[in-house]
């Protein structure tokens, strides 16, 4: 279990089971939303997945499927998940051999009991010499709740509301192309193995989240499934589904750290990936991962693939370029103390006083061109949000306004007003 989760989320419960018992079903009604993928195919989980129960304080996880006794990892209770539809099989006697011989906590639940019909299909697993079994089904909802209500008497917490999480947690999106590195990525960052990291494209599909601190805040970082060409995903349900869950990360997200396959260089779908987060007015922050394979490291190849992404992206110039090595752990400090830095800017509030003294130099230095033979007015701005920086400005013709005008303005309270590396929102009123 991974040892951040144990400490910030206190009791945790592993689902554990066969491939495709339904264990992701089941962990998506516990929690109560769809954070892991489902699908009708074996191997599909290849990560363990976490998350709070939705109405108790325990911490859910979704396992992969048993093939061995090194797949159970620490945990303060085991949910046994067997299939009524294959019926009792030699993995299920290995699973549960391996938690008694360990001296391990466990309860067992007999899924896929869709219908009253199918509950005779339960009593094979008593061969087992389990005292108890749960018939539920993750599909249809049956049994869930005296299965919470079994896991809770379990952990000896009493059933709760979930609280709302908290507004003050920074949550950070790591995407990218497949094979970019990104689950290498978040395993040096977290100090420990959270992704599974393999050679093979397409490995990560759920995404995963990995909890720290850094400079007094709290951030959750997720480790996101690459993406291919939009042609290529039509002819995978899963693939698709991947990369459903990796966009939705990115609109949730308050930072996005792109990660690039210098050895590849900036190719289009990196260049889309970036739009797409400063779009909706999302920081991001581009890894140039594999430095280590480059030939040439020096400053000025570092200059050649940032005027790559400037020549794709011109009006995006001032999105920082962070070159490390996940593999060797080049510069892996520096993405940490990057993303504390974008945070800052992205949620600092300026004084409406020094807003405005800026808001008229600019406005004097560089004016509106006539409109119809009248020159616009612009009168104050004020500061309406932070997380992005929002600016309403009262002038006298919203709409006439020139979109080379208004990106001159965002551009430049962004830099006089402080916002370094992250984008700002304008909104022009009457």
């Amino acid at each position: 279990m991974h040892r951040q989760h144990r400490t910030l989320r206190g009791k945790t419960v592993s689902i554990v089971g066969r491939p495709n018992v339904g264990k992701s079903s089941l962990f998506n009604r516990l929690i109560g939303y769809r954070k892991a993928i489902v699908y009708d195919q074996p191997g599909v989980t290849v990560d363990r997945n976490c998350a709070v129960a939705a109405v108790s304080p325990f911490l859910c996880v979704d396992t992969v499927g048993f093939s061995s006794e090194n797949d159970i990892v620490a945990s303060d209770l085991y949910l046994v998940l067997f299939d009524a539809h294959c019926g009792l099989h030699k993995d299920d006697w290995a699973l549960l051999e391996g938690l008694r011989r360990r001296g391990l906590s466990y309860i067992c639940a007999v899924n896929k009991v869709d219908h009253r019909e199918d509950e005779p299909h339960c009593l094979p697993f008593y061969e087992l010499g389990v005292k108890k079994l749960y018939a539920i089904s993750a599909l249809r909802r049956r049994g869930l709740e005296r299965l919470h209500a079994a896991i809770t008497a379990a952990l000896h917490i009493a059933p709760t509301t979930r609280s709302k999480p908290s507004r003050n947690v920074i949550r950070i999106a790591v995407v990218g192309r497949q094979n970019a590195g990104k689950s290498l990525l978040l395993n040096r960052l977290a100090g420990m193995t959270v992704a599974t990291v393999s050679a093979v494209a397409g490995t990560t599909r759920d995404s995963i989240d990995w909890h720290y601190r850094f400079a007094s805040n709290s951030y959750t970082m997720t480790d996101t499934a690459g993406l291919r060409r939009k042609v290529r995903l039509t002819r995978d349900k899963l693939e698709f589904l991947s990369m459903t869950r990796t966009l939705q990360t990115i609109n949730a997200a308050q930072v996005v750290i792109v990660v690039v396959d210098v050895v590849q260089g900036v190719v289009e779908q990196d260049v889309r990936l970036v739009a797409r987060a400063l779009e909706h007015c999302r920081p991001v922050l581009v890894v140039l991962n594999k430095w280590d394979l480059c030939d040439d490291r020096s400053p000025a190849a570092h200059d050649r693939i940032c005027q790559s992404l400037t020549a794709a992206l011109p009006w995006a110039d001032y999105v920082p370029v962070v070159t490390t090595s996940a593999l060797t752990n080049f510069r892996i400090s520096a993405i940490k103390q990057w993303v504390a830095r974008l945070c800052d800017d992205f949620q600092k509030r300026i004084p409406t006083a020094a807003l405005n003294r800026a808001f008229a130099d600019i406005t004097a230095r560089h004016t509106h061109r006539l409109c119809h033979g009248k020159r616009l007015r612009f009168y104050y701005a004020v500061q309406a949000e932070t997380k992005p920086p929002t600016f309403v400005i009262k002038c006298n013709a919203p709409d006439a306004v020139e979109a080379s005008y208004q990106r001159y303005l965002a551009n430049r309270l962004r830099r006089e007003l402080g916002f370094r590396c992250v984008p700002v929102r304008v909104i022009y009123r009457r």
